[in-house]
């Protein structure tokens, strides 16, 4: 290291070419310790029996004010002639120039890291944009979709357009999706309608509020099913059957359902775990358009 070495420290400190013997007894000291550490230069100096060797500080100019950053050895190894200080001065121009070269180098590298960087966030931060901008569209269209019903079956056009919507955004893993919309609340009356791969699934069903739906509507609370073939589940009154059944027997194995202020709003998938938290917070938003 430099530390260890007073060559380099040497060298390092002064503006002008240094010529060392290796006969001294500095570089035999410091020899030791580098054949100790697997230095290269110095097994080189002793194989090729070089009897001087010759440094030139890399020295160029940062704020204001000269300093070394590197150096360039040379040494008689092939010659066995005496190094010139005259031909080691004329190495300085050189060493000035390839100083510059390496900090240019250096600079060229931090810049471009930057720049790297500076692009990876710009992408980042344009393809969030352009998803949320998407989401936006979507809210935009299933609002005019609720806006255009006339009467209560238009709903079924309203969720076939919260289907398109939601996979165009992404949610690609959505199978099926039910509205449970409110008739009577004080009577618990539903009425559901449900869309899958081909379309809207039969006729509008009527739930009364012995129905699990009704429970999940007072509560107002989210619930996302990962697994719809876990043991547990019979636990929690959720008749797994009963929902597939009414999805032409699809094996729906996740679910999500959303309350909002006149029903639930539920999506299926035939993939475990399909809904995540930001799913959640859309369907969140969707449910309110309802």
């Amino acid at each position: 290291s430099v530390k260890d070495d007073v060559f380099t420290q040497q060298t390092l400190s002064t503006d002008a070419p240094l010529i060392y013997r290796t006969d001294s007894e500095a570089f035999k000291a410091l020899n030791d310790t580098r054949r100790q550490l697997g230095n290269e230069m110095s097994r080189r100096l002793f194989k090729d029996r070089a009897e001087e060797w010759g440094e030139i500080p890399l020295r160029t100019v940062e704020g204001g004010k000269e300093v070394s950053i590197g150096k360039i050895a040379v040494d008689n190894a092939l010659s066995g002639r005496s190094l010139d200080p005259v031909h080691l001065g004329q190495l300085m121009d050189y060493a000035s120039h390839a100083a510059v070269a390496i900090r240019h180098a250096e600079l060229f590298e931090r810049v471009s890291a930057q720049s790297s960087r500076f692009q990876l966030e710009v992408a980042s931060r344009t393809q969030a944009l352009e998803e949320q901008n998407a989401i936006s569209l979507a809210y935009i269209r299933i609002s005019e979709s609720v806006l255009s019903m006339s009467c209560a079956s238009d709903i079924e056009t309203v969720i076939s357009t919260c289907m398109q919507e939601l996979k165009l955004i992404g949610m690609s893993r959505v199978t099926t999706m039910a509205v449970h919309r409110v008739i009577d609340s004080e009577v618990g009356t539903f009425e559901t309608y449900r869309i899958g791969p081909g379309g809207i699934i039969g006729p509008p069903d009527r739930l009364d509020r012995n129905a699990p739906i009704f429970r999940k509507w007072r509560q107002r609370q989210a619930q996302r099913v990962g697994d719809l073939d876990a043991p547990e589940l019979r636990q929690t009154g959720l008749i797994v059957e009963e929902v597939r059944a009414k999805f032409s027997g699809l094996h729906l194995k996740s679910l999500i359902d959303i309350p909002f202020s006149h029903g639930i709003l539920s999506a299926h998938s035939l993939e475990t775990n399909a809904f995540s938290e930001g799913d959640e917070v859309i369907l969140v938003e969707v449910g309110k358009l309802i």
